[in-house]
């Protein structure tokens, strides 16, 4: 239903596919269709009438929509051929950093932090699998520079009535909200060297988190590798104990320079300690189901160190 509500107001508007779904959410939120200077027609107004008459939105599971919306955003990064820092971060990554934080966290985890939100999928993804392990956080809180996203990520808790507070601001420039974890999936920099944007945004949230606390990312594979190993090596280890460093599999970019890994931080102090064996690696394939059992098996028991 979104991908045609979507296709008939890019036709109508003249307008990219991502600017049509958020104005299709948002009617689905409110109930009501927007009309500007006549456009919609009322053609198509029935038309989109006919389409969220066949979804009852309050009946339907919170995952079930997030992952709907997953699907139309990623219909969108094709049509619209997006930049990566607005496609969303894919649901195995999301299902990858819930597990670690269920099997790492000692304390409850009371926020949960998404430093670089965008359209809220990997918050959302995060929190719905600490859910199902009835671990759910009793605070979201998400912040991005892009207003546009935000905007996506707002429409998207609504929907599944899941409250969030969401800033548009840079979480560089700090002043953010204390968190018990922080998760990130580090964008894509081209206007200013990336591992000095990525050692702001790692040094930022950081500080962001309680003593004891897990800061989990998205990073690109080669962050602890060449010039800027050095730099960002220090930065941690001044601030954080290193306990993880796992490469994501290939098939998950269609990109090569695009692949990304998983950084596990926790932040010193309280109880934390360094592992005596930081866990080094790279997932299997999902294809992969016995490598995959085999692998968290194994991260089971490397985070037994840690509790």
């Amino acid at each position: 239903m979104l991908d045609q509500a979507s296709q008939l107001l890019i036709d109508e508007l003249d307008t990219a596919y991502f600017d049509a779904l958020i104005e299709v959410t948002q009617d689905l939120l409110s109930g009501t269709i927007q009309v500007e200077d006549g456009k919609p027609s009322q053609a198509v107004v029935k038309r989109l009438q006919q389409l969220f008459a066949g979804v009852m939105i309050s009946s339907l599971e919170s995952e079930t929509i997030r992952k709907a919306i997953g699907l139309a955003l990623l219909r969108a990064a094709k049509i619209d051929k997006l930049q990566a820092n607005h496609q969303l971060t894919p649901d195995m990554i999301g299902l990858i950093i819930g597990y670690l934080l269920n099997k790492l966290n000692k304390k409850p985890i009371n926020r949960l932090f998404d430093v670089t939100v965008g359209t809220g999928n990997l918050l959302g993804a995060v929190n719905a699998f600490l859910r199902q392990q009835n671990k759910q956080p009793q605070e979201l809180y998400g912040m991005d520079i892009d207003d546009t996203l935000l905007a996506m990520a707002g429409i998207s808790f609504d929907l599944q009535q899941i409250p969030v507070n969401l800033f548009n601001d840079d979480a560089t420039q700090g002043n953010l909200p204390t968190a018990d974890a922080v998760i990130s999936d580090l964008p894509l920099v081209h206007n200013q060297k990336s591992d000095q944007v990525d050692q702001n945004l790692i040094s930022a949230s950081i500080d962001a988190v309680v003593e004891g606390g897990f800061a989990i990312y998205v990073v690109p594979s080669n962050l602890l590798e060449g010039n800027q190993a050095k730099d960002m090596l220090r930065l941690i280890t001044a601030k954080t104990y290193l306990q993880g460093f796992l490469k994501l599999p290939d098939s998950v970019f269609k990109n090569s320079n695009a692949q990304k890994a998983v950084l596990i931080l926790q932040k010193q102090g309280g109880l934390a300690q360094q592992a005596k064996e930081v866990l080094i690696g790279q997932l299997p394939a999902l294809k992969d189901t016995h490598a995959l059992k085999s692998f968290f098996n194994d991260l089971d028991e490397w985070a037994k160190q840690l509790n």
